[in-house]
């Protein structure tokens, strides 16, 4: 939904017929390439298909903004590559345990341990690249700057990913609970937080719904993730990291807009973030240590097969 959503093409003119070659208008040829390029989003190949179709832009400034690669691999990120490292996590912590029944593994074989790595480098250079100007190798303060912070981002991740699979792999179905209770805080902080208020007011205005198909007379739809959503999803989403608000007024990331500069995703400035950063971070922590509080304290049992005495 996110790939229909930024991926337009121009309706045609009523006054003017197309030009048609083998039946199929200009128009036409994007339509079906927007719908391939949903297939392809559906079945985690959106940021491919969106930079192959990028490599036959002329047109910088027009590729950056149809192509929103950005944007797509934000999506990949969140949704496909951490969640995806959490569960490589889990598993290779499970297979640690000698009580565990894993056929074919023992814990954290090579191939397993170079994906997680590979995972987490992959997420640091993507949130990293957010923030990277075009002028990051003559601007020596930013490129400091964006070294600590890929270390930060780094070490945030990696900690947040590694608490939640240790903990599931002890406790089983309760880091559940732990997923529900994170999601419900930061939606309960975006729509009562002052800062924040005219943000979760965004969200819904500006979303829209998908019409799939119908099934006995009922159009089942999906909602489309917009640009802003997309950044409290990176809030509320496991493993969750911080961003702050990188859109303009309407909603839309600062690369697709016309009526704001260059806006940073990990900026502490009050008037720009959702949720403020000590405040983010002290979610975190409190959660971390009642996972692992409850996970050695009130399930020692299982606890013993990870870390044996």
């Amino acid at each position: 939904t996110y790939w229909l959503a930024h991926y337009t093409y121009p309706q045609p003119s009523s006054t003017e017929p197309e030009v048609r070659i083998f039946g199929f208008s200009k128009t036409d040829v994007k339509r079906i390439i927007r719908k391939i390029g949903a297939v392809c989003a559906a079945f985690q190949l959106g940021t491919a298909f969106a930079a192959t179709r990028a490599l036959y832009s002329k047109d910088v400034n027009q590729r950056k903004l149809m192509m929103d690669l950005r944007g797509m691999r934000l999506v990949d990120t969140v949704f496909l590559t951490l969640s995806m490292c959490g569960l490589q996590a889990y598993i290779g912590i499970s297979c640690s345990n000698p009580n565990s029944h894993c056929p074919g593994r023992v814990g954290f074989d090579p191939v397993l341990s170079l994906s997680i790595v590979c995972s987490l480098v992959s997420g640091t250079l993507c949130f990293t690249s957010l923030d990277l100007m075009d002028e990051w190798k003559s601007n020596k303060s930013h490129l400091v700057e964006m070294t600590l912070f890929s270390l930060y981002r780094l070490c945030e991740v990696s900690a947040r990913i590694l608490a939640m699979a240790l903990f599931a792999a002890i406790c089983g179905l309760w880091v559940f609970f732990f997923i529900v209770v994170h999601a419900v805080s930061v939606v309960l902080m975006l729509k009562f937080t002052p800062a924040s208020k005219k943000v979760w007011a965004n969200m819904w205005t500006s979303m829209r719904s998908l019409n799939l198909f119908k099934i006995f007379g009922f159009q089942v739809s999906v909602p489309v993730i917009n640009d802003v959503s997309l950044l409290g999803l990176c809030l509320a989403w496991p493993p969750s990291c911080f961003v702050s608000n990188a859109t303009d007024e309407a909603g839309r990331f600062w690369w697709r807009s016309h009526m704001t500069p260059r806006r940073a995703f990990s900026c502490l400035d009050a008037p720009n973030v959702f949720i403020p950063l000590p405040t983010f971070n002290t979610m975190m922590v409190v959660e971390n240590v009642l996972m692992l509080t409850f996970a050695y304290v009130w399930l020692p049992g299982r606890a013993k097969g990870l870390f044996p005495a």
